[in-house]
């Protein structure tokens, strides 16, 4: 589906960015300069899988405060809807 290839290709491009891991892991702890690296890697996620979404899918990441939530929200709303699909 376009939907899939969509997300494969923002999956391979945030990994190519170097911003995948703040979709996929926790936030570190540790010193001020670890946690404030993550926190700027994380913004820039999340405003990177913002203007991937077309009108149709920002509304559902917009009240999102990070990439990793926002990635999940989008994800679980997709993943129902193909499951919906599917019966």
């Amino acid at each position: 589906s376009t939907q899939s290839r969509s997300s494969a290709a923002s999956d391979v491009y945030k990994r190519q960015l170097g911003l995948w891991d703040v979709v996929t892991e926790n936030a570190p702890t540790g010193t001020p300069e670890v946690i404030a690296a993550w926190k700027k890697k994380d913004r820039l996620a999340l405003v990177e899988i913002g203007l991937s979404c077309d009108d149709v899918n920002i509304v559902h990441v917009k009240q999102c405060s990070t990439a990793k939530q926002a990635w999940k929200t989008l994800k679980d709303h997709h993943q129902h809807i193909t499951l919906g699909a599917r019966n």
